[in-house]
């Protein structure tokens, strides 16, 4: 006898070959209304149309008529649509229940317990996959900020030791001007720019300091202990 529901209510072509299908397939609301995302839903769907027809493979052929279609079949359908899951891709899926004797309700209900037990796996492994991964993250966000605040830590106080220190770029007292290409240790140190810096005011923030270095190109420029 047809449901007072389905009487009431307009189905087009696709609605009327999920209903069969979702017939067909025995699937209840309960068995996939726990997924929240389309994604694990169409992944439960899968995994529970192997399950059947590795549990019933090679029986006999079982027709099933629209009119034996239900309110769980029609809140199955409300809710596939309400997470914009195409019904195409749920017929295609389950279409197989069509050519499968799948009557005996064990075989069926281990099916749905075993497709719900392999998608809560599934879903435990990416929640660890993401929880691992944001952990990860974290932390490297962490030290990119600790690194950042060194730096700018860093840089202040560079800063402000070339400002105590008063640093001076003296040129070479003698300029060689040969045009010769051999040139002797004297002559390149005379080439050599002296730096000046006020010692005695960087000995009174580290009294270890004994010297300055700069290399032209770099970013090597302070005082060494």
């Amino acid at each position: 006898m047809v449901n007072n529901n389905i009487k009431k209510r307009a189905f087009s072509k696709n609605d009327i070959d999920l209903l069969d299908v979702i017939n067909t397939s025995y699937l209840s609301i309960e068995d996939i209304k726990w997924l929240k995302s389309r994604r694990w839903v169409k992944r439960f769907l899968k995994i529970y149309a192997r399950e059947l027809k590795k549990r019933n493979n090679e029986k006999k052929i079982l027709e099933k008529n629209i009119s034996k279609v239900n309110d769980d079949d029609i809140e199955v359908l409300d809710f596939t649509q309400s997470i914009k899951l195409p019904p195409k891709e749920v017929i295609e899926i389950l279409d197989f229940t069509r050519t499968i004797d799948i009557s005996n309700v064990n075989d069926i209900a281990d099916a749905q317990n075993s497709a719900k037990k392999k998608v809560k796996f599934e879903r435990f492994i990416w929640s660890s996959i993401i929880t691992i991964s944001s952990m990860i993250l974290i932390i490297l966000l962490m030290v990119l900020i600790n690194w950042c605040l060194e730096n700018r830590k860093t840089n202040n106080m560079v800063e402000s030791i070339y400002e105590v220190a008063k640093l001076k770029e003296v040129p070479p007292i003698s300029q060689n001007t040969e045009n010769n290409q051999t040139t002797n240790k004297k002559d390149i140190y005379e080439n050599i720019s002296v730096l000046e810096a006020d010692f005695d005011a960087l000995k009174k923030i580290n009294p270890e300091t004994v010297g300055w270095i700069m290399v032209p190109g770099t970013k090597i420029n302070y005082p060494f202990v």
